[in-house]
């Protein structure tokens, strides 16, 4: 954790325990805490101004969401997400986004397309300011705007349910320069096929980008796994002991 900059929990309506769990969640997917770091209570209820207790039931909360893993005699640390894990949630969301923006064609007005377009301009700037957090939620309401007129509930409640993971993926996956690029590219191209109302299209279209940011992200995963890797060697390497030196 880089930054000490408290994480009070608000206390209007809603239990306390997932407010703390809910900001929690957020500080992960911010990066606050990364992949891998251990979480020790005590500075958790410094951070969220909030009982051990509560802490303890807020982190058994995002276990079971899988935010969190509690290690037998380390106790809670931030999940590492597996290359496998990411191709598999993405294999998911190609299946299901690539019917939403086909069904999308057939139901979409003019203006849906204004709304996806300015959208896209949006992400477009953002990229070029290096903003990903702003880039990664143009693309969520890009999403949005398409759930919205597919009017698909069951699909709606299921992206809405990994929204925050969906918001984590996207932000690892566009820390890459060239990806981010990339990214307003396919959503450039993705647009024209929405515009045109060639359903088919604009599915090849989304599943084909759903892969390429799921390389990607395996691809910024691997490194950063290899670079722990080469961390914990190094730590675990023999100092060596300078001989004393001498009297004359």
């Amino acid at each position: 954790m880089d930054d000490t900059t408290p994480l009070a929990v608000p206390r209007p309506p809603g239990t306390l325990r997932d407010r703390a769990a809910a900001t929690l969640r957020d500080a992960i997917v911010a990066g606050r805490f990364a992949p891998g770091e251990r979480l020790i209570e005590r500075q958790l209820c410094e951070f969220l101004d909030v009982s051990r207790t509560l802490v303890r039931e807020a982190l058994r909360q995002l276990e079971a969401e899988g935010w969190v893993n509690i290690l037998p005699y380390r106790g809670p640390a931030v999940a590492v997400l597996t290359a496998d894990a990411v191709r598999q949630f993405y294999d998911v969301r190609a299946a299901l986004e690539g019917w939403a923006v086909r069904r999308f064609c057939a139901l979409t007005t003019d203006v849906e397309l204004a709304e996806l377009a300015a959208l896209v301009a949006t992400m477009a700037q953002a990229q070029e300011a290096r903003d990903h957090a702003a880039q990664a939620n143009a693309v969520r309401r890009f999403y949005d705007v398409i759930l919205k007129v597919v009017r698909n509930d069951t699909l709606t409640d299921f992206l809405r349910e990994q929204d925050a993971r969906l918001t984590w993926l996207r932000q690892t996956s566009l820390t890459s320069p060239e990806r981010a690029s990339v990214s307003v590219d396919e959503k450039r191209k993705l647009l024209a096929a929405l515009v045109a109302r060639d359903g088919d299209a604009a599915r090849c279209l989304c599943e084909q980008h759903l892969a390429n940011a799921s390389h990607a992200i395996v691809g910024a995963l691997e490194i950063r796994e290899r670079q722990a890797r080469e961390r914990e060697a190094e730590a675990a390497k023999p100092r060596k002991v300078g001989r004393p030196r001498k009297r004359p």
